[in-house]
């Protein structure tokens, strides 16, 4: 399950560099992958919001 991450990540990180040189920028490996971490640990911490309220509204549906 690692190995396919890996790859779908090596995937993502070569196609990300291709769009950008075609623009005319062009981005270290080390940035772009500081971007799609900061990009997941937005959507994880949002998700994470969700599942808390949901949490609380189950516990409070049981009367804890």
């Amino acid at each position: 399950m690692s190995r396919i991450g890996a790859e779908l990540m090596k995937i993502a990180l070569r196609r990300i560099q291709d769009e950008v040189e075609n623009q005319g920028l062009r981005l270290s490996e080390k940035e772009i992958k500081e971007g799609i971490r900061r990009q997941l640990k937005g959507e994880l911490e949002g998700l994470k919001g969700k599942l808390d309220g949901k949490a609380k509204d189950w516990l409070r549906k049981l009367g804890l």
